[in-house]
């Protein structure tokens, strides 16, 4: 993000999100993560740095619409990508929601919501998440990207049906 005259500008590339994360990654502490005290601490003060993960956050939600159109367009030429526009868009946008919850959770000291703990489930969830997504994606995709292909090849030969030209009866 760039600084104009004391103003934030709002434009997050990829090279500004990555200078972010290179910004934050000296003030995490790692030794914290593994306190039990520290990742269950019931209301954590809310005026901790978490302005990257609302970003991060409202990125996924981006990401999700993004992969809504980008899907649906290949889907209008091979509809299996439906399955994939669908998966792709429910890990983000879902996620997205939850962390923002979360955040505000954590802004307005909300107990227990607004806790590590559920930050940390979030994180695994995503991980499963998107290993499952991968793993379709490389995997399963192409197998019924190829049955579709080979489906419309031999359909191609079958003859259509026929409208039948007598009235039809009432009956």
């Amino acid at each position: 993000m760039t600084e104009n005259h004391g103003v934030v500008s709002s434009i997050l590339t990829p090279g500004n999100f990555c200078i972010l994360v290179l910004i934050m990654l000296p003030n995490i502490d790692l030794k914290k993560f593994l306190d039990i005290r520290y990742i269950f601490e019931k209301t954590p003060p809310p005026n901790s740095g978490y302005l990257y993960l609302t970003v991060l956050f409202g990125a996924f939600i981006l990401l999700a619409l993004a992969a809504w159109v980008v899907y649906g367009r290949r889907q209008k030429t091979v509809p299996v990508y439906l399955k994939m526009q669908g998966k792709v868009f429910n890990l983000f946008f879902y996620l997205g929601l939850v962390g923002l919850f979360l955040i505000f959770s954590r802004w307005q000291g909300i107990p227990y919501l607004g806790s590590r703990f559920f930050m940390l489930i979030e994180l695994v969830i995503f991980i499963i998440w998107g290993i499952s997504i991968i793993y379709f994606r490389f995997l399963i995709l192409p197998k019924e990207i190829k049955e579709f292909e080979q489906r419309k090849q031999f359909e191609k030969y079958l003859p259509r049906k026929q409208r039948s030209l007598a009235p039809k009866r009432r009956g």
